[in-house]
Parts: C-alpha cells; structure tokens; sequence
C-alpha cells in the first residue's frame, strides 16, 4: 500500500488565514497610529510615524534574528555582516510598508474600519499589540546582551 498525501486545506480556510494575518498586521498599524495621534503636538504625519514604527519594529526582528543564527548554529559565520543584509532589509520592509500605508490612502480605511469596533474589542487588542511590541524590544535588548 502506498503513502497518500495529506489533504490541502479547502480554498476558503487558506484565504481565512491569510486576511486574519493581514487584519492583525493592519491591527498594529492602527494601534501605532494612535498612539501616534495622542502624542504628537501637531497631529501631523501619524500614518508616516506608524508605518515606520513597524519598519524599525520588523529590522528589531531581522537583527535578532541573526544574533541568535550567529550564536547557536553558526558562530563563524560572516552573515549579517555586510552592508548588503541592512539594504535588502530595508528595501524588503521599508519598500511595502511605504507603499501599503503611505503612498496610499489605504491606511484611511484601515483606521476607519478599527474605529468602528467596540471599545472593549479595541482594548483587547492594544493590549496584545504593545505585549508584542515590549516582546520584540526586549528580545533584542536580551540577544544582544548575551555574550559569544
């Protein structure tokens, strides 16, 4: 008897998933946003300062991520050294990020959309954006204290 291959998922829950992890990545742009609203003086370019938030939040990750690569599986290795990983980094984050927040007004439906949610849902999920923006700032802080 031969092997079968497991089944693909239907169609409709791949689609699911992936909107529910779009809807979460424009979550945390919606949380920045606000938060960048309620601190600014002149309430000017919270979009920009949101999307950029999440651009240096997404470079805190790639960094961790090679420290840990350079700690724990390859401690010779030369990746992550070179001037070439900073610009793919930037031009791979900061390039859809500036074009799916700024260089569109996609961001205005976006805040529209979250606006409209119950305040006790909004709440729930400030909460859970800023536990995942103290974990990845402390995750950084943490790899790059841990000696070679």
């Amino acid at each position: 008897m031969g092997r079968s291959c497991p089944k693909p998922p239907p169609v409709g829950e791949y689609i699911k998933n992936r909107t529910r992890m779009k809807r979460m990545y424009y979550y945390i742009f919606y949380t920045l946003y606000n938060f960048w609203e309620f601190v600014s003086s002149p309430k000017i370019w919270s979009d920009a300062k949101a999307a950029l938030t999440i651009c240096v939040l997404e470079l805190f990750i790639v960094f961790t991520l090679i420290i840990y690569y350079k700690l724990f599986i390859d401690r010779a290795s030369h990746f992550g050294e070179g001037v070439t990983l900073l610009v793919l980094s930037l031009v791979f984050i900061v390039g859809p990020n500036a074009f799916l927040f700024i260089l569109t007004d996609k961001w205005k439906g976006i805040v529209k959309e979250f606006d409209s949610w119950p305040e006790k849902k909004n709440e729930k999920g400030r909460i859970i954006v800023w536990c995942l923006i103290i974990f990845v700032i402390v995750n950084l802080v943490i790899a790059c204290n841990i000696p070679y």
